[in-house]
């Protein structure tokens, strides 16, 4: 009985039909909403610590130490802009893309979905999997990757590097990691077992350092062994394996900006390193460091969608 009025009436006429004081036939449980719920409830997650898992890269601490504000995303703790002194989010962000358009910025990229596809069957099973062809891309090349579910409804995209001939390094969103891992080892084992390709999780093993920006390349050429990095020899959407800053290094010349722009992979224990080192290299340069927000803005200028808010599961 939500609003207790008809409880009242059946109160009544259950007295009557028993023939008992209405006192001795008792009233019936209240159900919500009638028993209030506090809005601490509703508003919990964003209010003080709670158990939720939080996870953080290793170069978050640089971060939080420059006054970061953070967002979660999925279960990462993500840098969400960078405010100097006087600055609310409208002027940091401004701030920010303006840095990225002019000069260079630096973001850690190290929360996108990292999946090391290898075997000899590693390219067809790629063909089977995303709606692009993989076979005749070239080792050392790179590729967008868009992954349907059989609705042919967007489930995830993101780049995908040739190394050799039987490996890949696939990347996917930062909340869609598990989920394409997870859809991709159902493909294998039950629909084509006859495939010779391994599937491993390599998100947390990688640290990622995204420069953006027209000088980009100033501040990193220096520090690149074993790789010209001319427009010639190193053209967009290019992948090597080289050093950068005297670690080993998985290098994507990709953008999500529009911007020139690189994507430096390095083991997860020299991701902060790797940081510290391009920051200070980029000091002549006036390099930023910025946030999603401007990741979000600069891609949006471009054209490039975010898998889950561009698209909702029902877009094709």
């Amino acid at each position: 009985d939500q609003g207790k009025l008809s409880n009242i009436n059946g109160l009544m006429i259950a007295a009557d039909a028993l023939a008992k004081p209405a006192p001795q036939v008792g009233l019936t449980t209240f159900r919500p909403p009638y028993t209030p719920t506090t809005f601490g409830a509703l508003s919990g997650y964003h209010k003080d610590g709670h158990f939720e898992v939080t996870r953080k890269t290793t170069i978050d601490p640089w971060s939080e130490a420059q006054g970061a504000v953070f967002e979660p995303v999925a279960l990462w703790r993500r840098a969400w802009y960078f405010p100097q002194a006087g600055e609310d989010m409208h002027k940091a962000v401004a701030r920010e893309c303006r840095a990225v358009r002019q000069g260079v910025g630096m973001f850690d990229a190290s929360t996108l979905g990292k999946i090391e596809v290898a075997g000899p069957d590693a390219a067809t099973f790629l063909e089977r999997m995303y709606t692009n062809p993989w076979a005749k891309l070239q080792p050392g090349r790179c590729r967008y990757g868009l992954l349907l579910g059989e609705d042919g409804f967007i489930r995830d995209d993101g780049v995908i590097g040739r190394l050799s001939e039987d490996r890949f390094h696939v990347t996917t969103t930062t909340g869609g990691a598990a989920r394409v891992l997870n859809m991709m080892e159902d493909y294998l084992q039950t629909e084509w077992p006859e495939l010779n390709v391994w599937l491993t999780s390599t998100t947390e093993q990688w640290a990622v350092v995204a420069l953006q920006g027209p000088k980009a390349r100033e501040v990193l050429e220096p520090l690149v062994e074993g790789l010209d990095l001319s427009d010639a020899a190193f053209p967009h959407m290019a992948v090597a394996e080289c050093t950068v800053a005297g670690f080993p290094a998985r290098l994507f010349r990709v953008s999500f900006t529009g911007e020139l722009g690189f994507e430096v992979n390095v083991p997860a224990r020299h991701g902060r390193a790797l940081w510290e080192t391009l920051w200070k290299a980029g000091q002549p340069h006036g390099v930023t460091a910025y946030g999603t927000e401007t990741m979000h803005v600069l891609r949006a200028e471009k054209g490039f969608i975010i898998v889950g808010q561009d698209t909702d599961g029902t877009v094709t």
